[in-house]
């Protein structure tokens, strides 16, 4: 890694003729710890609610190897395009690809348009879902989910969701979202207690578990691998985002970036292994496990359980993964608003060379 990103500093202009941006101290940058919270926020999300069905496809062990395995990928690869965008003095993910592949860009440009649109829509799909559900129960009762009075309300909660999310997503400041962090933090946490409650005192909740029978554990599948290995890499992966956080962290050294990113992937692992055993224990003899999607969906649709604490488990973790989805928005919005300002790049030449670098990632920026 330290070749490559030595290659990569190679090509960083020597002799520009503008003075280039130096990074703001102060109220600007945020300390350690809330980008930290901020990172470990982006990264959880909808495969929270997945691990127990997907250590239950993968098996025990294998499945716990691969959630590891994915964690160090995703570590080392980030930690390269922090290092590559620090050294080339890149503000964004966009903005990185343009200096490395000029007017090839737009290839990564695409994937990167269409993997930001496929976060953002299935997790606005599920958060739409299911606070639809939730408004239906509260005010109608059991309605139908194909009947125009339930579409009236998924329409208005779609609505309504976005609009509590669009202040947040006009901003050019990920700092501002810290207190989001915090929210999204509890909300996980509070997810994360419910479903360890499910397996430890299963009597609160008013279904019993079966004695644990080590016979009918599954210890490796690896047909379950085919499908599951990329769930599990993508419940890692926050690589279209890592430089937008990084920047806040600047001017911190690499070491601090590169800390960062391995404290966040060692806690997400922690998470993430907490959950699924947890949850694995707590239902891996239980009937009906095709529908184990939603984990806590399973137990108030399927074992018709409605318990306070797992409505307000989901209602919450829900609503953690509305805001956390806000961060795939915000580097979605300086993209296009890049391409639609052309008066938005600053420009840096040297040698032949040009470096184009929109105002819109120099938020945290003040020239010399």
């Amino acid at each position: 890694m330290k070749a490559i990103s030595d290659t990569l500093a190679t090509k960083l202009p020597t002799k520009i003729s503008h003075n280039r941006p130096k990074i703001k101290t102060g109220k600007q940058v945020s300390n350690f710890n809330s980008i930290y919270f901020t990172l470990v926020t982006t990264t959880l999300g909808l495969s929270t609610l997945y691990m127990p069905k997907l250590l239950l496809e993968t098996g025990v062990i294998l499945g716990l190897l691969v959630l590891g395995f994915s964690a160090i990928l995703c570590y080392i690869t980030c930690s390269f395009l922090s290092q590559a965008a620090r050294k080339m003095g890149a503000t964004s993910y966009p903005m990185l690809t343009k200096m490395l592949l000029g007017k090839y860009s737009f290839l990564v440009d695409i994937f990167y348009i269409l993997n930001l649109f496929g976060i953002i829509i299935s997790n606005q799909t599920f958060v739409s879902k299911t606070l639809s559900g939730c408004v239906a129960r509260i005010f109608f009762g059991n309605i139908a989910h194909d009947s125009v009075t339930f579409t009236y309300i998924s329409v208005a909660t779609i609505f309504l969701s976005i609009m509590a999310i669009l202040p947040y997503i006009t901003s050019r400041n990920i700092t501002k979202l810290k207190k989001l962090s915090k929210f999204t933090i509890i909300g996980f946490s509070f997810a994360l207690a419910t479903i360890m409650a499910t397996y430890l005192v299963p009597d609160f909740f008013g279904f019993s578990i079966a004695p644990f029978d080590l016979s009918k554990l599954q210890w490796a599948n690896f047909k379950g691998l085919k499908t599951t290995s990329g769930m599990y890499l993508l419940s890692m992966a926050v690589h279209l985002v890592i430089i937008d956080i990084d920047c806040e962290l600047r001017p911190g050294t690499d070491r601090q970036s590169s800390m960062l990113i391995l404290f966040n992937k060692i806690t997400c692992f922690f998470i993430y292994a907490s959950i699924s055993i947890y949850g694995f224990l707590a239902i891996y003899q239980a009937p009906k496990l095709d529908n184990l999607n939603n984990y806590f969906l399973f137990f108030l649709s399927h074992q018709n359980l409605n318990h306070y604490v797992l409505r307000t488990a989901h209602i919450m973790i829900t609503l953690s993964i509305m805001f956390s989805s806000i961060f795939a928005y915000i580097p979605l919005t300086k993209f296009f608003n890049s391409l639609l300002d052309d008066s938005a790049y600053q420009v840096f030449e040297n040698e032949g060379s040009v470096y184009e670098v929109t105002r819109q990632n120099l938020f945290i920026f003040q020239s010399l």
